[in-house]
């Protein structure tokens, strides 16, 4: 179960990087589905790429206010 996403971009952003990266777009929701059913209580951040740059998926979980990073994915 996700907890909370970060996110650095707005719902017509993602819309418009669908659009026009079909095939990143289902890079990203491969990672988000990958990491969704992979651990229980996780935080993602998903920062979305500035035109050809690297897009990126941070995962982590947080415990007795320690927060550990349990995967980094680039898409």
């Amino acid at each position: 179960m996700i907890i909370d996403i970060v996110k650095d971009y707005s719902v017509n952003e993602i819309a418009n990087f669908a659009q026009e990266y079909p095939d990143r777009y289902n890079k990203l929701c491969e990672i988000v589905g990958e990491f969704a059913l992979g651990a229980r209580g996780i935080f993602l951040a998903i920062i979305l790429p500035y035109k050809n740059d690297t897009g990126c998926v941070a995962v982590s979980t947080s415990k007795n206010k320690i927060i550990n990073i349990v995967g980094i994915r680039y898409f």
